[in-house]
C-alpha cells in the first residue's frame, strides 16, 4: 500500500471540517429531527452529525426573530484517487553462456528435437497497487545440439583387376552304341569228298562286321572218331592271341580259342584251320559242341555274346 502525502491528508481533512460545521450550525437552529447521513462510500472520510441538544425555548431575555431554518446543503466529494507509484522491477542478469563443450568426433546421430520455451504469463498489477509485479522467468536455456564432424572419403585410387569370365564348355554329348548284331560262325571245307586215307582241310571263319565286332572268340568242334583223325590245328591271324588249341581223337573233339589287345576285328576273318584225314568209308558230319558249359562256342566283343548263327558241314568218304 501507498502512503498518502500531507497535502493529500490536508486536501481531505479540510472539506470534512467545513461540512461538520454546517451540521453543527443546522441543528442549533433547527428542531427538526436529525437526518441520518448518507451512505459514506468506500474510502471516504466518515461524517459525525452530532445532534441538537440546546433547549427548546430560548430566554426572554434574548428576544430573537424566528429564524428560518437552513436547508444545509452537503457536498460530497468524490474519494481521493490513490496514486500508485510504480516501482521498477530491477530484472535479474541474464545468465552467464555456458562453455561449449568440445565432442569428439563419432558416427552420425539423429538430431534430437530442440526445446521449445513456452511462455508463462505474467501478472499485471492491479489498480489498487498489489505491489511490485515479481521478476519474469529467465530465459529458456537452449539446448545444443552436438554436429557430427564430417568424414572425409578418402578418392580410391585402386583398379580393379578384371574379373576373368569363365567359358562353360558344354560336355560332350556321348554318342550311344548301337547294340551289335550277331556274328555267324561258318565251317567250310576244300573238296566236299575223298577218298579213304586222303586229307582235307577244314576251316573256322568267323563273320564279324561293323555292326557286330568281334575282339575273341572260341570254338569247340565234335566229329567222329571212327572215319577222321585230326592230324594238326593251325591259327588264324585276325586274333593273335591264342588261348586255347587242343585236339581229342579218341573223343572226337576240338578246342580252339583266341583273342586280340587291339581293336576289334568288324569284317570277316578266319579263326583257324584243321587238316584231317579220312580213315574209313562213309558219310560224317563234323559239328559245333552243344551251347552248353564248359564247352560253349561264342564270339564275343568286349565281353558280350553275340554269337550268330553255326553252320556244320559234312564230309563223304568214298
Amino acid at each position: 500500500m501507498v502512503r498518502q502525502t500531507h497535502h493529500e491528508r490536508v486536501r481531505v481533512i479540510v472539506p470534512a471540517a467545513a461540512l461538520i460545521l454546517l451540521v453543527l450550525l443546522a441543528a442549533c437552529t433547527s428542531r427538526e429531527t436529525p437526518v441520518p447521513p448518507a451512505a459514506t462510500p468506500a474510502g471516504a472520510p466518515t461524517l459525525v452529525v452530532i445532534p441538537n441538544t440546546l433547549p427548546a425555548t430560548r430566554p426572554a431575555a434574548f428576544p430573537l426573530a424566528t429564524a428560518v431554518p437552513a436547508t444545509p446543503t452537503l457536498t460530497v466529494l468524490p474519494p481521493p484517487t490513490p496514486n500508485t507509484v510504480s516501482v521498477p522491477t530491477q530484472e535479474p542478469p541474464p545468465p552467464a553462456p555456458a562453455a561449449t563443450p568440445t565432442l569428439p568426433a563419432r558416427s552420425p546421430l539423429p538430431t534430437p528435437r530442440a526445446a521449445t520455451a513456452t511462455p508463462v504469463p505474467q501478472p499485471l498489477a492491479g489498480p489498487g497497487g498489489g505491489g511490485a509485479a515479481p521478476p519474469p522467468p529467465p530465459p529458456p536455456t537452449a539446448t545444443r545440439t552436438p554436429t557430427p564432424a564430417p568424414t572425409a572419403t578418402r578418392p580410391s585410387t585402386h583398379t580393379p583387376a578384371p574379373v576373368a569370365t569363365p567359358t562353360v564348355t558344354p560336355a560332350p554329348t556321348a554318342t550311344p552304341t548301337p547294340a551289335p548284331t550277331a556274328a555267324d560262325m561258318v565251317l567250310t571245307m576244300n573238296t566236299p569228298a575223298m577218298a579213304v586215307g586222303e586229307k582235307f582241310s577244314l576251316t573256322v571263319a568267323v563273320r564279324a562286321s561293323a555292326a557286330a565286332p568281334v575282339d575273341m572268340a572260341q570254338v569247340y568242334l565234335d566229329f567222329d572218331a571212327a572215319r577222321l583223325q585230326a592230324l594238326a590245328i593251325t591259327g588264324g591271324t585276325a586274333l593273335e592271341e591264342m588261348l586255347q588249341a587242343s585236339a581229342d581223337n579218341s573223343a572226337g573233339r576240338i578246342d580252339y580259342a583266341a583273342g586280340t589287345l587291339g581293336t576289334a576285328k568288324d569284317a570277316a576273318f578266319t579263326l583257324m584251320t584243321v587238316e584231317f584225314q579220312g580213315v574209313a568209308a562213309g558219310g560224317t558230319t563234323i559239328a559245333f559242341a552243344p551251347l552248353t558249359a564248359p564247352r560253349q562256342t561264342k564270339a564275343i566283343w568286349n565281353g558280350v555274346n553275340i554269337t550268330g548263327t553255326l553252320t556244320t558241314i559234312t564230309v563223304v568218304i568214298q
